[in-house]
């Protein structure tokens, strides 16, 4: 339960820091919901770097790294208790301090993820990786029922 209530103050504080850099100074380029498991620095939020920052929510602070798989398990914890709340929320996840923001507005953003889930037939939840695995893991062969989505989703936004 300390858990959860702890969940529950950071995604109160990250919708308050929402709407003080909507009248800050240097605001935030999205007013979607950012989060990222970063158990590299000891911050609740952090802007992710780039042409306009994105605030992120840091679902990994105060915990330490333990393996891939505990990533996965914060995220799960905390976007239940998003969805409970906003069962429509938009929820963007990033790796953290690896990452910058190439920087669009909110109507871009939403434009692009739009054409995207239509040409993946559908599909609301979006994922971006490398196209290979990681050295040393499972033969990426296990990727290959993706290469017709993946080539829709390229030809939407003329990239092939």
């Amino acid at each position: 339960l300390e858990e959860v209530a702890g969940l529950e103050a950071l995604q109160r504080a990250a919708q308050a820091a929402l709407l003080r850099a909507a009248s800050e100074e240097h605001p935030v380029a999205l007013g979607i919901l950012a989060a990222s498991v970063e158990t590299r620095i000891n911050k609740r939020m952090f802007v992710m770097p780039g042409k306009m920052g994105v605030l992120v929510v840091n679902v990994g602070y105060g915990t330490t790294w333990g393996e891939w798989r505990s990533r996965l398990q914060l995220y799960a914890e905390w976007l239940d208790i998003i969805v409970a709340d906003d069962p429509g929320v938009m929820v963007v996840l990033a790796d953290g301090l690896d990452v910058i923001f190439g920087g669009c507005d909110e109507a871009t953003f939403m434009e692009r993820y739009m054409a995207i889930v239509a040409a993946s037939g559908g599909a609301p939840v979006v994922f971006g990786a490398e196209v290979c695995c990681f050295p040393g893991r499972s033969p990426c062969m296990e990727y290959e029922h993706f290469e017709a989505r993946r080539a829709r989703v390229l030809a939407t936004h003329r990239a092939q």
